[in-house]
Parts: structure tokens; C-alpha cells; sequence
């Protein structure tokens, strides 16, 4: 018998459901619904909500990332840029971040929906016309700590037996449980009841080696979840009428192993090669009978579903183009091609991951990520648009909801390329200048611009070896003049091609394969050079859709090659520059020679001029009153009768200890000095410690209470599980004088993301020390810690963790923290002044304090904090938690800091005096921070075409941060 699926999925041929329509105009909105249930259906073409086909265009807003006063000019920008879903993803331990009010209890604690308010969230984005696609997880990556995982799942005497995302009873009743309570408190917003919910999410990149038992499970269980929700919200309405609407929504599973009544899902910088490539989706299986399976036929059965088209993320000490760990920023054309590709082949549903990233407020990001999180997509950390990417994009958005109606009337076109007679124009610096041009310049005519084939491409193609600002600037004034680009004559074109042939593709994909899947134009045409790559063969394309209404027609017409060509497509000549698509709009009855019945309606590398540009300055005011505290590091009563400690033969993990509740673990240990070294000619012994470490973690080590140095690790997403990281500390020269005080302050730098692998143990992701021993240089022998000390200790108890920084236990990181007395009647902490440029050593706690009424920030002015002037801490703004702050050099810049602007949301501002407070654990030589301000402000002519060449061409620049 057939499988059950959700939606409704026609068995022609094509895919197609002729009941789905396309009469409201294929691009619809959550305002269209007006309110009324309705059925979200789908088939091999599209979705269709209340019987209408729709083109999803959405972007990913996370509303933990987003200061709430933001989320309505958020998700406004996004309807007004022409997107019509907002993707959300929902973080379990931002939710659920301890159990039972007491660590590591057996149960999860109260849920609390207000830390993240999603109802208001989603009440928003539907007020602004945005339908909802909700990623629930449970494990959903996201560059979030533990994947969104709360930590207290680590807790092995709780949950001694629990494996990640397998079928394990402990995690399936775990996760169920949680799906099942998002979903009941969201259930009216659900769009059978009438809300603006459409799609849901179970799992998260799931691998294709995945248990079949746990893979179909999740699937059944976020489908019961759904209907339970559902039937719920009709109980306690007596208003909603479901007349007509499905009992269900389709729920998605991307990029990895999918349940038979899920739909699948790419995740990716491309993914054209995911409609393309059935090997693509080999893993992927609906039910057909009891005893057999057969792929799941994306394009067939299943609409083209991108719920994942990456954009750029940073990691500490990383840059653009020597990414560590991670991908990075891709260019705002190479953004379009891709896009421009996906929706070519069949594609209807494309989400743009980040749309507005945010930032990784408190202990929130995932492993090695800055504070600034995906600065170089659509809309910037700060809430600005990052322009011209912004805009570029906006005019690809506007052509595809006009070409909607067309595109979702017609079959999917992939495997039905048509290929183009094009010749290649020869490009080379004939004149030395740095640039390359062409043999033979194409002129753009008056009448092209008036066809609107204007600059259909970057104009100079700078050899970057050159380089320097004389290159820059002539590629700015070739742009600015015309350059390459626009229309050339039709008796230009060569026959290289048959022209007009229906055949399968994969001859147009075989070299845009070797070079499309990467991430950047740069590294494909360093890829295409080195593989002795010089002519245009089989990939220059053509794919048209028909109008079932008229004589119209939409085409995409692309050149997946790292060549400028001229491209002959009904009798209309158009140059196209290397990796490149063209929106056409026509009318076929309207043909007759060269451009007639032809208008371009978005070029990908035609990347608009935009009159104004994101620029960051200081502040009209800055901060003072600055004061420190100097935080002991010595195990003295008070300390000890302040924080929290427990002791043991050896370092224990770190989040075991102090859970979600710090990233800060100290370990203290002592050890007796070796006896100088030489009976006649005593020598100091050189000491070396030794510490195995955990991956993405700061190691601060002191002795006696000095600070000796510093080691960390900054790898995002390691390739093991459980990973060990050696480092080795010089103690320096220590002779046996006194018993000395080891203390190791480890700082996570961010749980891993990345627990992908099924059976994993919670375990695997711990952070602080693992192992740690002192050495001799001369004898390479191992030193013998000694007992520690106190009435509870037991014997042969050699470590002390103590749980965060003291002054994180006095509150010194809370406004309005009241002054705590010591037994003599001073103040304590004691705070004294201190001066701009003074050296801070050790753990110091720093308060300034701003005006925030002088900083004169006008509507739509972003406040940032300059940390130029720190080292590594924490900074909390009247009380709210900023998050980390680092100026670790980038690894192609050593003078160019990671990150220096911080995001200081409006909303956490008072009128007069602010404070902000800085955990300074790092050690900063010049003492000092300043406020800055990020506004867009006009840009003069040759300041937009320098953004142009910036994100073209191979090249990306994000956001100043």
C-alpha cells in the first residue's frame, strides 16, 4: 500500500497538480490569507497554500540574535525587499536552559517562553505579510552553543545512557516531549487554524547513515505532534472554522537522511547540482509497498525546497579569505548566480541563511564564533543593510515574483537545457595597465539601454596581482564608462553550438560541476587556471519557461564558466561575464529580430550603484568614571567561602561543574619546586606545563598569582568528536623556595555546534582541562601535585574547580550592584580610578560609564562598542550581557583585529548615565574603549562603485565590524 503522505502529491508524469493554480499571481503572501484557515499541499513543482501556488522567497531571522525592539523594522525590511517567509529556528537551552530550578536534576525545569517571546515573534512577522517556516529541531546547528542542545543533557549521572540523535529511549523522549511543547504553545498560529506557520522542521542535517528506526520516528513524531497541536487549538476555539483546510503541515528534514513523510531539503552555498544529480538524493526513500522503496523524486513528487543558502560567518582570529574552520563571505553576485541557478532548474522555495544575522549575545554562540554573527549577508549584525548586496538582491527578488506565474505554470525545466551558440570574448591586459580586456569592445548603444540590456556585467577584471590602488581606480572608471556589458550586435555571435537542441544538461553541468561548487569566484577561477581551463565548451545555457495563459515566456540564461561570452538566444545577442545568469521576460508573439519581445528583468553580475552606504564613526561622546577592581587569584577564606568549589585527584569537565551558568572554570593545584639542579654549580630547573585541553577554549595560567601566559584553540566544528588539544606553557625558571600555586583560569570560547553524528555521547562536546602536568626541562620528569587543603577535602584530592570569577559570585556584572562590607567596614570590592592607557593585568574588572544623551543617535543610528582599546572579556551594558569581546589579530592581518565593533542594542539604554562593565581576563597593555556609531549616509559616485568592485568578481566585503 501506498505510504501516507503529507500534502497532496499528484501521480502524472510532470508532478504537477492541475487542481494548484496560478491565477493569484504565484507570489503570495500571509497577508493574502487574510486570516481565514487554510491548506498548506504540495507537489512536484510547488507548494500551494488554499489551492494557490506559491514562489517562497524567506530569509532566516533568529529572534534570540535580534534585540526584540528590533524584530518588527527586521522583519518589515524583509517584506519590503521581497520576501515573503521568515525562517526561524527555535533554540531549546535558550528555553530550557537548567532542569528543575537545580543543576542537573532528572527532569526538565518550567519552560520559559518569555526569554525568547516567539508568539510575538510570529505575531509580528504576521502583521508584516510573512509566512512562518519553523525549525524546531530538537538539534539545529546554527552556529548556536551545543546546536541549540541544552547542556545539561551532559550530565552522565542523570542521563547516563543517553546518545544524540539515534534511537535511544532517553534523547527520542527527551526531544519528543520538547517538539511537542513548542508546537502546543504555538498551535494557533498554525496555518490549518489560520496563522501564519506553513512549513515545520524536524531535525537538522541529519546523516544519511542515521538509524532507520530513529529517521522514520522523527518523522512520525513531529507529524503526531502537529496533529495533537492542531486538534488542541480547534478545542479551545470556538471561533475557528477548518472547512477546507488540511489536519496537518509539511514538515521538512534537510540535507541528510528524510522520513518517508517528510519533505527533503538542500543546505548549501549551491544547490542547482541537488535538482540536477539524482546520486544527489540517493539516501532519501518514500514507501511504495511493504516490501520495496524508491528514491524520492525531487521535482516529481517534491517541490525544489533550499532551506539553507549560506552566507558568511566569522570565527575568532579567522578573515574572508583564510577561513580556519568554516566557510566564509561570498560576493553579491556569486549570491544572485547561485540563486538565479537553483530557480532555473525547478526550484521554488529559496531561504537565504542569514537573511539578518544578529549577534551571539551572553554565552550564546556555537564553538571559535565571534560575537557579530553572519556579518556579511543580506542585512548586517547592527540591523543596517549591507549594501549593495542588499539592494542587489531586492531587484533579483522583484523579477522573480514577476516571472512567479510563468515559472510555476510550466514543468520544472531541469534536464532540459538548451544550449547556445556563444563565442568567447579572448580577454588578456593588452595595455599593461593591470586590467583585462577584451579583444574586441562591445559597444552599449543607446537602443540596449532603452531594451534594458544595460551593464549587464562587472566591467574590469582586475588581476589581483597587480593589484594597488592605480588598478582599483581604473576598474572604478571602466564601470563608471561602460566597460564590458550590454548588447552586441546579433551578426557578432558564432556558431560554436547547435543552437535550439532539447537534451539533458549534465553535458552544460560537467564543467560548471569542476568549478560552480565552491564557494567563491575567486577559488573557482583559481581552480579553472590551474586545471589548464581556456575555452567556453557546453556551458552556456538556456532555460525557458513557457506561459500556459499567453504567448509570454521567463528564461534563464546563464554562463557557468570563468569566460566572457557572447551569447545568441532568439535572435537577441547578450554578453555575459564569467559565472553569470540573466532573468529574461518576453513575448514570443512579439519576436521578430535581435531584441523584440525581449527585456532583461535581472542580471547577477549587473550589481546596482545604491546613493548610500553603511559607515561607522566615533561617537559624539564617549565613556567615563573609569574604575577597576583587580580580582584575586589566590585561594583565599573569602574566596573560598564565596564561590562555589568542589575538589578531586584530577581536573574534572568543565560544563559538568558549572553547567550553562558561566564560561569561566578555575583550577588550582600545587606542587613543591624541584631542589636546584648541580652540587657544585647549582642550576635553576626550567618548569614547563603541560596542558590537554579542549577544543575552541582559553587557557589563562598563573603561578603564585602572576600571570604567566596564555594559550587557546580556535577551532570551530573539529573533525573529531571528543577532541584533545595539547598545549605546553614555559613556567620559566623556578627554584624550590616555597611551595607554588598552580591556578588555570579556562575560558570556553563556545560549545560545539556540531554534534552531527548519530550516537554521539553528550560527553564528547565537554569543555576546560582534561589533563594537566609540570615538567622539568632537564629530566623531562613529571612533578607530583600535592593534596589540596580544606576540612572537606578528601585524600589524594589534588585539584580545586571553582566555579567562575569571584567577581561574577559578588554580581559585579548587575546595575545597581549593592556594595558588599567587609568585617572591617570597607567597601568591597574596592573600586579605584583609573586612567585611559594604564596597563591591566591579571582578571580585572573595569566600569565606565556614558551619557547616552549626548551621544545625539538619530532614528535608524546603530550603537557600538570600540573595544580596540581591551584585551578578551566579558562586557555587560546596565546589567544586560553583551556577550564576549576579543581583539585577536585576524590570520591575514595581524594588525586588523577579529572583531572590534560590538552591538549595543537602543533598548538597553537609560536616559543620562549607562554603565558598562568589563570582565578583562585577557590583559589589555593601553587600557581604554571608545563608542562608536554605524548609519548609512550618502555615497558619493565613485564611493558606490567601490562597494561594486568590492563584492564582485570574486571578492566579498562585509560589514565593519
Amino acid at each position: 500500500t501506498a505510504a501516507t503522505l503529507l500534502g497532496s502529491v499528484a501521480g502524472t508524469a510532470s508532478g504537477a497538480n492541475p487542481a494548484f493554480s496560478t491565477s493569484e499571481g504565484a507570489f503570495l503572501t500571509f497577508d493574502d490569507m487574510k486570516g481565514a484557515p487554510y491548506a498548506v499541499e504540495y507537489d512536484g513543482r510547488s507548494f500551494a497554500v488554499g489551492g494557490q501556488r506559491t514562489l517562497w522567497l524567506s530569509g532566516s531571522v533568529h529572534p534570540a540574535r535580534v534585540p526584540p525592539g528590533e524584530w518588527a523594522s527586521t522583519l518589515r525590511q524583509m517584506r519590503r525587499n521581497g520576501l515573503n517567509m521568515v525562517q526561524v529556528y527555535v533554540f531549546w537551552n535558550a528555553h530550557e536552559p537548567s532542569s528543575s530550578g537545580a543543576a542537573f536534576s532528572d527532569a526538565p525545569g518550567s519552560t520559559d517562553w518569555d526569554v525568547v517571546d516567539l508568539r510575538r515573534f510570529i505575531s509580528i512577522a504576521a502583521s508584516e505579510g510573512l509566512f512562518v517556516n519553523l525549525r524546531i529541531g530538537p538539534y539545529v546547528c546554527a552556529e548556536w552553543k551545543f546546536g541549540g542542545l541544552p547542556l545539561w543533557l551532559m550530565n552522565a549521572t542523570a542521563y547516563p545512557d543517553l546518545l544524540l540523535r539515534t534511537n535511544e529511549p532517553t534523547w527520542m523522549r527527551l526531544t519528543g516531549d520538547w517538539f511537542r511543547r513548542v508546537l502546543f504553545e504555538l498551535a494557533d498560529f498554525l496555518a490549518p487554524v489560520g496563522g501564519p506557520i506553513a512549513l515545520t522542521q524536524v531535525e537538522n542535517e541529519l546523516a544519511y547513515d542515521a538509524p532507520e528506526e530513529y529517521v522514520r520516528w522523527a518523522g512520525e513524531m513531529a507529524r503526531d505532534a502537529v496533529r495533537d497541536a492542531l486538534e488542541m487549538a480547534i478545542d479551545n476555539s470556538e471561533t475557528i472554522d477548518t472547512a477546507g483546510a488540511a489536519p496537518i503541515i509539511p514538515i521538512l528534514m534537510c540535507e541528510g537522511s528524510v522520513a518517508p513523510n517528510a519533505v527533503p531539503a538542500c543546505n548549501g552555498p549551491t544547490c542547482a547540482e541537488y535538482l540536477s544529480d539524482p546520486s544527489s538524493r540517493s539516501d532519501m526513500y518514500v514507501e511504495v509497498d511493504d516490501n520495496a522503496v524508491e528514491p524520492k523524486r525531487v521535482l516529481v513528487d517534491y517541490p525544489g525546497v533550499w532551506t539553507e543558502n549560506e552566507g558568511g560567518y566569522q570565527t575568532w582570529g579567522g578573515s574572508p579569505y583564510k577561513p580556519p574552520a568554516y566557510f566564509w563571505g561570498r560576493g553579491a553576485d556569486d549570491v544572485a548566480w547561485a540563486s538565479m541557478r537553483w530557480f532555473a532548474r525547478g526550484g521554488a522555495h529559496m531561504n537565504y541563511y542569514m537573511y539578518a544575522g544578529g549577534n551571539n549575545f551572553g554565552r550564546t554562540g556555537g564553538d571559535a564564533m565571534t560575537t557579530a554573527y553572519a556579518t556579511d549577508v543580506n542585512v548586517c549584525p547592527d540591523g543596517l543593510p549591507n549594501e549593495p548586496k542588499f539592494s542587489h538582491l531586492g531587484n533579483m527578488h522583484a523579477a522573480l515574483r514577476e516571472a512567479a506565474p510563468t515559472l510555476l505554470g510550466a514543468d520544472p525545466q531541469v534536464g532540459r537545457a538548451v544550449f547556445l551558440p556563444h563565442h568567447g570574448v579572448l580577454v588578456g591586459d593588452t595595455d599593461d595597465d593591470g586590467l583585462w580586456e577584451g579583444t574586441e569592445r562591445v559597444p552599449l548603444t543607446d537602443e540596449a539601454v532603452k531594451a534594458g540590456h544595460a551593464a549587464m556585467g562587472s566591467t574590469a577584471f582586475s588581476k589581483e596581482r597587480k593589484g594597488g590602488e592605480n588598478v582599483r581606480r581604473a576598474a572604478l572608471a571602466r564601470r563608471r564608462d561602460g566597460g564590458f556589458g550590454g548588447v552586441a550586435a546579433a551578426g557578432a555571435v558564432t556558431d560554436t553550438q547547435t543552437s535550439g537542441e532539447m537534451v539533458s544538461d549534465a553535458f552544460a553541468q560537467e564543467v560548471t560541476e569542476r568549478f560552480a561548487e565552491v564557494t567563491s569566484r575567486k577559488r573557482a577561477v583559481a581552480r579553472a587556471s590551474s586545471s589548464g581551463f581556456t575555452e567556453v565548451s557546453g556551458n552556456v545555457v538556456a532555460f525557458e519557461y513557457d506561459s500556459s495563459t499567453d504567448d509570454g515566456f521567463v528564461a534563464f540564461v546563464e554562463n557557468n564558466s570563468p569566460r566572457v561570452v557572447v551569447a545568441d538566444f532568439k535572435g537577441g545577442a547578450f554578453t555575459l561575464t564569467p559565472w553569470s545568469s540573466v532573468l529574461i521576460v518576453g513575448d514570443a508573439s512579439d519576436l521578430t529580430t535581435g531584441l523584440g519581445g525581449m527585456r532583461v528583468a535581472f542580471n547577477s553580475s549587473d550589481v546596482p550603484k545604491t546613493p548610500s552606504l553603511r559607515r561607522v564613526s566615533r561617537a559624539k561622546a564617549g565613556f567615563f568614571d573609569w574604575r577597576a577592581w583587580r580580582e584575586p587569584v589566590a585561594l583565599d577564606p573569602r574566596v573560598l567561602r564565596e564561590t562555589r568549589s568542589v575538589t578531586a585527584p584530577s581536573p574534572l569537565p568543565q560544563i559538568a561543574l558549572v553547567g550553562d551558568t558561566t564560561e569561566f572554570l578555575w583550577y588550582h593545584a600545587s606542587f613543591e619546586a624541584p631542589e636546584l639542579a648541580g652540587e657544585d654549580d647549582p642550576v635553576v630547573p626550567r618548569l614547563w606545563l603541560k596542558i590537554v585541553g579542549r577544543a575552541a577554549n582559553r587557557y589563562s595560567v598563573y603561578l603564585d598569582g602572576a600571570p604567566v601566559a596564555a594559550v587557546s584553540d580556535e577551532t570551530h566544528s573539529p573533525s573529531a568528536q571528543n577532541q584533545e588539544i595539547e598545549h605546553w606553557v614555559d613556567l620559566g625558571l623556578v627554584a624550590r623556595t616555597h611551595v607554588r600555586a598552580l591556578s588555570i583560569l579556562s575560558e570556553s570560547l563556545g560549545v560545539s555546534n556540531y554534534p552531527i553524528f548519530p550516537g554521539a555521547k553528550p560527553g564528547d562536546f565537554e569543555k576546560g582541562v582534561v589533563y594537566a602536568e609540570v615538567r622539568r626541562e632537564d629530566t623531562d620528569e613529571a612533578l607530583e601535585f600535592l593534596d589540596a587543603h580544606g576540612a572537606t577535602v578528601k585524600p589524594g584530592d589534588k585539584w580545586r574547580m571553582r566555579f567562575g570569577l569571584y567577581g561574577e559570585a559578588l554580581g559585579l556584572h548587575l546595575r545597581e550592584t549593592k556594595t558588599k562590607e567587609q568585617d572591617v567596614g570597607e567597601a568591597y570590592p574596592k573600586w579605584t580610578p583609573v586612567a585611559p592607557g594604564a596597563e591591566a593585568q591579571g582578571v580585572t574588572w573595569l566600569r565606565a560609564a556614558f551619557d547616552s544623551d549626548a551621544l545625539e543617535l538619530a532614528p535608524g543610528d546603530a550603537l557600538l562598542l570600540d573595544a580596540q582599546g581591551l584585551g578578551r572579556g566579558h562586557a555587560w551594558v546596565n546589567g544586560h550581557d553583551l556577550g564576549l569581546y576579543w581583539n585577536i589579530a585576524r590570520n591575514d592581518a595581524p594588525y586588523d583585529e577579529t572583531q572590534r565593533y560590538y552591538v549595543v542594542p537602543r533598548e538597553w539604554l537609560v536616559r543620562g548615565e549607562n554603565e558598562c562593565v568589563f570582565a578583562e581576563v585577557g590583559g589589555a597593555p593601553e587600557l581604554g574603549a571608545a563608542l562608536a556609531v554605524a548609519r548609512m549616509e550618502p555615497a558619493s559616485e565613485d564611493e558606490a562603485l567601490e562597494a561594486i568592485w568590492a563584492v564582485t568578481g570574486g571578492r566579498q566585503r562585509a560589514c565593519e565590524f
